[in-house]
């Protein structure tokens, strides 16, 4: 698997690419994911934050948490 859809609330679909995820924690109702895309050097490290419910302005609603969070589980059994 090399995408993972993300569906959001306002319709918007993004295709994110788990070679970029350099971490990910799963607590609850919320995911914090750590995207890289250079070098590793830190300056092109970002951090989002997903939730199933009751996002606020640090985080976005997901649509399909649940699908996102299976997989994201998933790639650790790969």
């Amino acid at each position: 698997m090399k995408y993972i859809k993300f569906e959001f609330g306002n319709g918007l679909y993004d295709l994110i690419n788990v070679e970029k995820v350099k971490r990910f924690i799963i607590l609850g109702n919320r995911i914090d994911v750590i995207y890289s895309d250079g070098d590793g050097c830190g300056h092109d490290i970002d951090r989002y934050i997903y939730v199933k419910e009751n996002e606020d302005s640090n985080s976005t609603r997901l649509n399909n948490f649940e699908e996102v969070k299976e997989k994201l589980l998933k790639l650790c059994d790969d």
